[in-house]
């Protein structure tokens, strides 16, 4: 069959507007890409105040106007883990979480969180928690999220150390699965076992991994060890390196680069929110109900 020469003519004005448009889609898709990445790179973000699910009990605190698809997941991902507090919290304070609910009712719980770092590069945030949901004592947490604002993502700390390192990530993550990672070097283990009092140093004697976050406001990166025995918690305490000392433990430049330009912008205003001092879980001297 032979079309005539007008309807061929449209088919190909067709063809090419379609191709022009799908470039035009493409173009205009990896511009925002660049954009966001861009944004992501230089931007120090601002966040709604702390809201709490209940008294002394801090949820999460989003991003306000987020401003990137990047910023955008992460606060999916914040609201995602506040849902999740919420329910951890209930059921430990109704007892769902007791050794023995015949001897226990109602558990205690408190939240702190501090936010340690707003960009550029990495929002970085930590959440102190103390709580009772049965047992001899009472207990406590320290959840740690860093973002990147490139991708939204939380940090691979593993990506973030030479090769010649010796890092990795523990198979199964000591402590809240909703944090980022915990990172294994033996060099940090050292120098952190090495800061140690003496009663501590046996703990350090197997391998351990650490939660990292940065800190604007000291500009170090700060470590604290992840999954000791709660017989061993006065040994957990953090431990602040300096952009000098994380260099040589092997960190990226250019996430040292990112934490010594957040501590300059935070030396010309606050950027971090203190912890508020909270009394510890009231349940010390209930008796074990196991």
């Amino acid at each position: 069959m032979t079309w005539p020469d007008d309807l061929r003519v449209c088919g190909m004005r067709a063809s090419i507007a379609a191709s022009f448009l799908t470039a035009l889609i493409c173009t205009h898709g990896f511009a925002q890409g660049q954009q966001d990445k861009q944004a992501g790179r230089g931007t120090i973000v601002r966040l709604a105040p702390v809201r709490q699910m209940r008294e002394d009990v801090d949820l999460w605190p989003l991003i306000l106007h987020p401003k990137s698809s990047a910023e955008r997941r992460i606060n999916a991902a914040l609201t995602r883990l506040n849902e999740d507090l919420k329910n951890k919290v209930n059921d430990c304070l109704s007892g769902e979480f007791a050794w023995s609910k015949d001897s226990f009712s109602s558990g205690e719980w408190q939240r702190a969180t501090k936010v340690t770092m707003r960009g550029p590069r990495l929002l970085s945030m930590v959440a102190a928690d103390g709580f009772y949901c049965g047992g001899a004592h009472p207990d406590d947490d320290l959840t740690v999220v860093v973002f990147d604002l490139d991708t939204g993502e939380q940090l691979d700390w593993h990506a973030q150390v030479s090769n010649s390192a010796g890092s990795s990530l523990p198979k199964t993550a000591v402590g809240d699965e909703n944090g980022t990672p915990p990172l294994t070097l033996p060099e940090l283990q050292v120098i952190y076992a090495t800061a140690q009092e003496d009663h501590c140093k046996d703990y350090f004697e197997d391998e351990r991994s650490f939660v990292l976050w940065p800190d604007a406001e000291s500009g170090t990166l700060v470590a604290e060890v992840a999954g000791l025995p709660h017989v061993a918690l006065p040994c957990k305490n953090e431990l602040k390196l300096t952009i000098e000392k994380a260099r040589k433990l092997g960190f990226d430049e250019s996430l040292l680069e990112a934490i010594q330009e957040a501590h300059r912008a935070a030396a010309t205003g606050s950027t971090t929110r203190p912890v508020r001092k909270r009394p510890a879980p009231t349940a010390a001297s209930h008796a074990d109900s196991r």
